[in-house]
């Protein structure tokens, strides 16, 4: 069976993905510290392996065992308001122990990486989407990780050390139709979540929008937001990608439709026929007003092609947070 590797597999985009990679018959070998996903197992789609991503003692002893074809990197931290407040922490945790793991996967003989990355290195990229040549700016410091990542592979990709195909995704969202995995995270961050949640809460806890004074239609940004299950998708198809086109690649993925905060409210009310109890609050750190992307490249080498809308990014998250606070 053909090994392969997912780090943060128990996380949210990387339990979809050792799903997907279970299913296509591969054999999935997940590294995950338990850091920023919850301290149990949240699916059975592989074997689990709990130690950091720096630990190259066992990093290498599992690659010399097991020989994966590629590893999915997924492990980091992505709040953008706490990589303000605490910089450091997101250079050692994204920079520093990624720079680890590439050496461990070299020494152990992988020769693909697959690697997550995100729109916000592009920082405030003006009104127009946002594709591959688009000058990288990014205006906080966990884009700023993420970009320093992307350089250092762009460098050993031309070294002929690995094949390494880079995704930006522009707002991940939804859970698996089923509702089995979704996210889970804790604080929670995103938007769509936070609104089921606080849909969930009964009216307790309001939801809140943080600003409404942007330089956008309503005041409120504006994000793509691209279903979880299509960007696990675009990752096989790089997976496969690699076999024949060696060296760097990037990719963006979004559905290339921007939503602002306030319209995804509204689209939740109307799925829901219930009206939530929102409060407006000061803008969070090194948010940037707008970030819709333009996937034409990955629509033409990938065949790229979303299969989900807002609509079931947003009844898909209901129902799996629905079922989880039922039990």
């Amino acid at each position: 069976m053909r090994s392969i590797v997912i780090t943060g597999g128990n996380g949210y985009i990387g339990s979809h993905m050792c799903k997907l990679m279970n299913k296509k018959g591969f054999d999935v070998h997940i590294i995950d510290n338990h850091s920023t996903s919850p301290q149990a197992p949240v699916h059975k789609y592989g074997t689990f392996h709990h130690f950091d991503i720096a630990d190259k003692k066992r990093a290498i002893e599992l690659f010399n065992k097991i020989r994966p074809e590629s590893i999915f990197h997924f492990a980091a931290r992505a709040v953008v308001p706490e990589s303000e407040s605490n910089p450091m922490l997101y250079y050692n945790e994204n920079l520093v122990k990624t720079i680890s793991l590439l050496e461990s996967a070299i020494e152990g003989g992988v020769k693909k990486f697959v690697f997550s990355s995100t729109c916000a290195t592009f920082g405030e990229a003006g009104s127009e989407n946002i594709s591959e040549d688009t000058p990288q700016n990014p205006i906080n410091t966990y884009g700023r990780t993420k970009l320093l990542m992307e350089q250092v592979m762009h460098d050993l990709a031309s070294k002929d050390l690995l094949d390494v195909i880079v995704f930006r995704y522009f707002n991940a969202a939804g859970s698996c139709p089923e509702g089995t995995i979704g996210e889970n995270h804790d604080p929670e961050s995103h938007l769509i979540p936070n609104i089921v949640r606080a849909h969930l809460s009964g009216g307790l806890n309001n939801f809140k929008i943080f600003g409404d004074k942007f330089n956008t239609p309503d005041g409120s940004c504006v994000r793509d937001y691209i279903h979880v299950e299509d960007l696990v998708m675009a990752h096989f198809e790089g997976f496969n990608y690699l076999d024949k086109n060696h060296g760097f690649h990037d990719f963006n993925l979004g559905s290339e439709n921007g939503y602002s905060v306030k319209e995804v409210v509204t689209a939740f009310e109307d799925i829901t026929k219930k009206e939530l109890k929102k409060e407006i609050c000061d803008p969070r750190p090194g948010d940037p007003p707008r970030l819709v992307g333009d996937s034409k490249k990955a629509r033409k080498e990938l065949n790229f092609k979303p299969q989900y809308n807002l609509g079931q990014c947003i009844a898909h998250t209901l129902k799996y947070l629905t079922t989880k606070n039922e039990k």
